[in-house]
């Protein structure tokens, strides 16, 4: 195919996505740039001397294509299909954008222990407390149609995406073999007025895989939003939100979401507040759902879990779970698998089913009322309720599959109302009383 054809194309998949970036109303770098004069939106890094063989080090000719854009306000390099060998640091209102996730590949340089695509300023402003105005960051940055490869065989350190900054668009990418964590946004906040009103960043169709720490940790911006996400054998969690008062937030909202066979376990909510609906976290090991102890205000909906050994461990206050949570075993022999566990918690509700979990329930502590519901088809030698519950907690569980059924209700009561079926004077159904 002769270039000038291959321009023509190129041409029409920056004008596309352009206008998919002004359609949605999306504030961010596709609808910055799509408001720039003509000529200028958009560079092709094939001007810039990008090879993308697979061998050359493109870092230098891609690293001025990004700074150009930079350099004019904002705007978009489109990479043709190949494989890029770079190491390369982004600025405010640029984009990167590919053919597609196995059509082009960046990969970072052996020997190189960076990340592949780095924030500019991350190194100065990670960890730092929040300015006022907060005006700094790499902030509209895009990321699209790319596989992020980290090269994790010939560096020590490195993550595949690493940005300290607001308002990213993340979509279409596979991000693997990175020597630490394959994603890592971080961000303070800011107070309402002060800048442009566009904090959240916009995440869609991700995939993280093989990393040595987390698939992806997000310290900020908080309420953005991550749909359509996968992540699978990280060595880390698949999906890691981590919060410091003052410095970064990472609350978040999620959806259709999958995480299988990630080292520590599938998703750890650190930051507050948090949604997350239609997602599974499966593995083998480690915990599915964990929730730090000053976290807040979690919202579970539609939620499988399997075969970690903790299915999930809720800690805070005011959070909801509801899910389906299955086959929670320990790989100790003398170890109990824990299907759900309430630890240091205070008005949660749980409402689950499940089966095969040595463990159905288990409350290690409460500082204040919960409200536990359930439905569990225990196995023989399993057990639907262990530890300790508050008198105030609301309890309504019923084990089901095997002859006879189990039944725990205890109703919290203010003197002189509603009566008390204590939890260790549990009724006994069969099917041949069972009405």
């Amino acid at each position: 195919m002769n270039n000038s054809v291959n321009r023509r194309r190129l041409a029409s998949v920056a004008t596309g996505l352009l206008a998919i970036g002004a359609g949605l109303g999306v504030s961010g770098p596709l609808a910055a740039q799509s408001e720039m004069p003509s000529g200028t939106a958009w560079l092709l890094a094939s001007d810039f001397g990008a090879t993308g063989d697979g061998l050359t080090d493109d870092s230098a000719s891609l690293q001025m294509a990004l700074d150009t854009a930079e350099q004019r306000g904002g705007g978009m390099v489109i990479l043709g299909s190949g494989v890029f060998r770079c190491n390369l640091t982004i600025g405010s209102r640029v984009s990167a954008v590919g053919m597609g996730p196995r059509a082009t590949t960046l990969i970072s340089v052996p020997g190189a222990n960076r990340s592949v695509i780095e924030g500019r300023g991350f190194a100065d402003w990670t960890g730092t407390n929040k300015a006022t105005p907060e005006t700094r960051g790499a902030n509209y940055v895009g990321i699209a149609n790319l596989c992020i490869d980290g090269n994790r065989g010939t560096n020590e350190t490195g993550c595949g995406i690493r940005i300290w900054g607001r308002a990213q668009i993340l979509q279409d990418l596979i991000v693997q073999n990175c020597a630490e964590d394959g994603i890592f946004l971080e961000f303070t906040t800011h107070d309402v007025g002060e800048i442009e009103d566009d904090l959240e960043g916009f995440f869609t169709n991700i995939k993280t895989i093989k990393n040595g720490g987390n698939g992806w940790t997000h310290r900020g911006p908080h309420d953005s939003i991550l749909s359509q996400f996968v992540t699978f054998s990280n060595d880390g969690w698949g999906f890691k939100s981590e919060g410091r008062r003052g410095r970064y937030n990472g609350g978040i909202s999620g959806m259709g979401w999958n995480s299988w066979l990630n080292g520590l376990g599938s998703f750890h909510f650190g930051a507050t507040p948090g949604f997350l609906s239609d997602s599974s976290a499966t593995g083998e090991g480690g915990i599915g759902i964990e929730l730090q102890p000053d976290s807040g205000s979690v919202r579970m909906h539609g939620i499988l879990i399997s075969g970690h050994e903790t299915g999930i461990l809720l800690r805070g206050n005011n959070h909801i779970f509801n899910g389906v949570v299955l086959g929670i075993t320990s790989s100790d022999p003398g170890g109990e698998g824990q299907g759900v566990v309430l630890e240091g918690t205070s008005l949660c509700m749980v409402d689950v089913t499940g089966s095969g979990n040595q463990v159905a329930i288990a409350v290690n502590s409460e500082l204040g009322p919960n409200m536990i519901r359930g439905r569990f088809n225990v196995p023989e030698n399993g057990q639907l309720l262990t530890g300790n519950v508050s008198p105030t907690t609301s309890v309504d569980l019923a084990q089901i599959g095997r002859t006879g059924s189990l039944s725990l209700v205890q109703i919290p009561t203010v003197t002189g109302s509603l009566g008390v079926r204590p939890l260790d004077q549990p009724t006994m159904s069969t099917p041949e009383t069972t009405p």
